[in-house]
C-alpha cells in the first residue's frame, strides 16, 4: 500500500500548498523525507499567496515576498493562515486570546500586515473583534497609575497582553517603556478597526450589520460598575474614550495612541447622527497601503515598528500634495456634532524654505496656496508637519477671519487629530481629513444637521 511519504517530490509538494500553513508545519514534522520536500521556499510562498474562496488575486504580497527570505515567507504564511481562521470565527474575544508559533500572540503583530498587504481574508475580518481589544487597551492607556497597574495585572494574568511580562510589579519597574509598547499596541489596534469597518461599510449594504454588536458600549459604566466590567469585557464607549482624554494643546504633540482610533469615531458619530450614507469614505480595499508604508514582516516582534511605519513616506511633500476631504466635530458648546464635511481640500505641500522657521524637524511645509472649503466659507490651510508624524496646521477662512489650529498626526488614513484655539484650553474639537482618491461613492442621502 503506498503512503504519503511514497508519493513524488512533486506531488507532495503540491498536496502541501493546499494546506493550511499550520497544517504544513504540522506535516513536516511526520518524518524527515516530507520535512526535505515540503519545507521549502515555494510551497510555503504558495500558501502565502493563497486566496482560497476569494477570487482576487493578492499582487501587494507578490511583491512583498519578492525579496523576503524563507523564513519570513512561512511567517507570512502562518499570518495568512490567520487571517483565514479569524475571518471565520464565532468568538468575538477571539483578538484577546489568540496564540501564535512564534513566541508573539499579540494580533498587532500580524494583523496590521495583513490588512496593509490587502489580504482578501483579512479584510473579512468582523470589526467588532477589535473594538473589545481597543476598548481594554484604551483603559490600560488612559488610567491613572493604580488603576492601569491593576488592569495590567487582568490582562497578564489572562489574556498575556505583554509578553515577556508576567506581573503588574514589572509593569510599574519600567512604566515609560511598557506605556509606549502599550501605545504602539493602541495605534496598531485603532489602524485594523478603521481599517475593517470601512471596509465592511463599503461591502455590506446594510450598515446595522456592522454596528449592530458595538450597540451595547452606547453607555460608560459608573465608576461602581469599572471593575466588574473589565472582567466581563463591557467597556466605556469608543466616542467616551476619546472625548475624556487630555486635550493636547497646540504646545503639546497629538499622540498617535490617541489618533488611531479617531476615524472609527467618526464613523461611530455619523452612524449615530444619520449621516453615514452622504460621505464617501475611504476604502481599505483601495489603499495601496504597500506604497506609504514600509511593512515589516510579521511575527518578528514588528508590531511596534508598524505603528510608525507609515511615517518617513506620508510625511513628504509628494504624498501630501493633492485633493483632500475631510470631518471635524464641534464641541464648544459641551454637545458634541458633527458639521458639514470639508471639501475641495487642495493641499499645497513643499520641502522646508530658507524663510520657514529653521526646525530641522520639519518633512514638508504647507503653502498658504492650500485651500478649503465647509459650512463656515472657504478657508486657507498652512503650516508645517514634522519627520515624527506630528502635524501643526493653521485653518484660516477668508471672509470671517476665523483662524484655528489644527494639532494632528499623519496617520494611514489620513491627517487626524484635535483643533482650537491658539491658547491653551482652547479645545474646539476633532478633526479627519483623507485623500479623495481613497474614497468610493457617496450615497444620495443630504446631509442632516444635528
Amino acid at each position: 500500500m503506498t503512503s504519503l511519504q511514497d508519493l513524488p517530490t512533486e506531488l507532495l509538494q503540491r498536496i502541501a500548498t493546499f494546506l493550511p500553513c499550520s497544517a504544513t508545519l504540522n506535516l513536516i514534522r511526520t518524518n524527515h523525507r516530507i520535512r526535505a520536500t515540503c519545507n521549502d521556499h515555494l510551497v510555503f510562498k504558495a500558501i502565502a499567496l493563497d486566496t482560497r474562496q476569494h477570487s482576487v488575486s493578492w499582487r501587494d504580497t507578490e511583491t512583498f515576498l519578492e525579496q523576503a527570505r524563507f523564513e519570513d515567507t512561512m511567517r507570512t504564511a502562518y499570518a495568512v493562515d490567520q487571517a483565514f481562521v479569524n475571518a471565520e470565527a464565532e468568538d468575538t474575544l477571539w483578538g484577546l486570546k489568540t496564540p501564535t508559533r512564534y513566541g508573539e500572540n499579540y494580533i498587532d503583530e500580524w494583523l496590521p500586515h495583513m490588512l496593509a498587504l490587502r489580504n482578501p481574508a483579512a479584510l473579512t475580518i468582523r470589526p467588532e473583534s477589535l473594538f473589545h481589544v481597543l476598548c481594554r487597551l484604551s483603559r490600560v492607556y488612559q488610567s491613572n497609575q493604580p488603576s492601569r497597574a491593576r488592569a495590567v495585572d487582568f490582562l497578564l494574568s489572562r489574556f498575556s497582553l505583554f509578553g515577556g511580562l508576567n506581573s503588574a510589579a514589572q509593569f510599574e519597574s519600567d512604566k515609560e517603556r511598557d506605556r509606549d509598547e502599550i501605545a504602539a499596541k493602541l495605534t496598531n489596534i485603532g489602524f485594523c478597526l478603521t481599517a475593517l469597518t470601512l471596509e465592511h461599510l463599503y461591502w455590506y449594504t446594510s450598515e446595522n450589520a456592522t454596528f449592530k454588536a458595538l450597540h451595547i458600549y452606547n453607555r460608560p459604566p459608573s465608576a461602581a460598575e469599572g471593575d466588574k466590567e473589565l472582567e466581563n469585557g463591557l467597556f466605556y464607549t469608543l466616542p467616551y474614550l476619546i472625548t475624556n482624554t487630555t486635550i493636547s494643546t497646540p504646545s503639546s504633540p497629538f499622540p498617535a495612541a490617541d489618533a488611531a482610533p479617531l476615524p472609527f469615531a467618526f464613523i461611530y458619530w455619523l452612524h449615530v447622527s444619520g449621516n453615514l450614507a452622504s460621505i464617501a469614505l475611504p476604502v481599505p480595499s483601495r489603499i495601496p497601503f504597500s506604497k506609504y508604508i514600509h511593512i515589516p514582516t510579521p511575527y518578528r516582534g514588528s508590531g511596534r515598528q508598524f505603528s510608525t511605519a507609515h511615517v518617513a513616506k506620508m510625511t513628504s511633500p509628494d504624498f501630501l500634495s493633492g485633493r483632500w476631504s475631510g470631518l471635524y466635530t464641534d464641541e464648544r458648546s459641551q454637545n458634541l456634532h458633527i458639521d458639514p464635511p470639508m471639501t475641495n481640500i487642495n493641499i499645497v505641500a513643499r520641502p522646508r524654505g530658507a524663510l520657514d522657521r529653521p526646525a530641522a524637524s520639519i518633512a514638508a511645509m504647507i503653502d498658504r496656496s492650500s485651500t478649503g472649503q465647509d459650512a463656515c466659507g472657504d478657508f486657507t490651510l498652512f503650516g508645517e508637519v514634522h519627520e515624527d508624524g506630528h502635524v501643526e496646521i493653521a485653518k484660516l477662512y477668508f471672509n470671517s477671519g476665523w483662524e484655528w489650529m489644527w494639532n494632528g498626526r499623519v496617520m494611514p488614513f489620513g491627517i487626524m487629530g484635535a483643533w482650537g484655539g491658539l491658547l491653551a484650553g482652547g479645545f474646539g474639537g476633532y478633526f479627519w481629513i483623507w485623500k479623495d482618491e481613497w474614497c468610493g461613492e457617496a450615497g444620495s442621502a443630504r446631509w442632516s444637521r444635528t
